[in-house]
């Protein structure tokens, strides 16, 4: 996602610290969160309170949908953006990032991106990634991850974190905004507005 982040806001010197949600618990600071914030709410409050202590100037809390249905995308929206609100600290600038089905559709998106790692035109890619899904424990099933491990193996790629970020360092922010248009067209757009409060 960084080469991403870069690509779309132009910078190409932005600092990036990563932390699971998981190790959000060790900085929690509050007994209990303010009535209306649930969910990831809860999550994204606690990693706005981590990211102002620790002076970072943006906070971008990424979690898969999980889900091909837009409502699901929005609601989870929803619940971050109200723990981003519960927390008023403006200085840090708050994006959500809620990739429809998971992060693997938004790398299986941009045709020309694999050509580019390639260096040839890659067969069985998937029109519409965001519209994928299937069982997480069969490997023949069209879960983004699943057919990104397919396409990994078909050209001889590590299925890991450094083959994402070769991979896109080449996508193209306005082909992503095409293909994905129901969660990462939301992402980039906040990523260049920030919510503040």
């Amino acid at each position: 996602m960084q080469p991403i982040i870069r690509s779309i806001t132009g910078n190409a010197d932005i600092n990036f610290e990563v932390k699971f949600r998981a190790e959000l618990t060790l900085f929690e600071p509050f007994k209990k969160f303010p009535g209306g914030v649930y969910g990831h709410g809860q999550k994204a409050f606690v990693a706005k309170a981590a990211a102002a202590r620790e002076g970072c100037n943006y906070l971008i809390y990424m979690v898969d949908a999980d889900d091909t249905s837009p409502q699901r995308h929005n609601d989870i929206a929803g619940e971050i953006l109200s723990g981003f609100g519960a927390l008023k600290k403006p200085e840090v600038g708050c994006v959500a990032c809620i990739p429809v089905s998971a992060s693997e559709a938004w790398m299986l998106a941009d045709k020309e991106a694999w050509r580019k790692l390639t260096g040839h035109e890659v067969a069985n890619l998937p029109g519409k990634p965001e519209e994928l899904w299937g069982e997480k424990r069969d490997p023949s099933s069209n879960r983004p991850h699943n057919i990104f491990a397919r396409i990994c193996a078909q050209e001889e790629l590590a299925d890991s974190s450094e083959t994402r970020s070769l991979l896109a360092a080449h996508i193209d922010p306005g082909t992503l905004r095409r293909s994905c248009p129901a969660s990462f067209t939301h992402f980039a757009d906040m990523l260049l507005k920030p919510h503040k409060s």
